[in-house]
């Protein structure tokens, strides 16, 4: 999880990008089914399916990814 939302995230000053990096964090989450943890990161229609219910597990795995057309 943690190395997805840095892949997807962005400069933290536009302007110096070895200042660092903000994570993406997604635009919803949820854990419908109370094993996997979905991030919804509407900006991009993917959806990323994680092997956890917590949006707290940075170490979780992909369990799946949807892409919206």
């Amino acid at each position: 999880m943690a190395t997805v939302e840095h892949k997807l995230g962005q400069p933290k000053v536009v302007y110096a990008p070895l200042a660092g990096w903000e994570p993406g964090l997604p635009d919803q989450g949820g854990s419908p089914d109370y094993i996997h943890y979905w991030a919804i990161y509407k900006h991009f229609g993917l959806t990323v399916i994680y092997n956890t219910p917590l949006a707290s597990d940075k170490s979780a795995t992909i369990y799946d990814v949807i892409l919206d057309e």
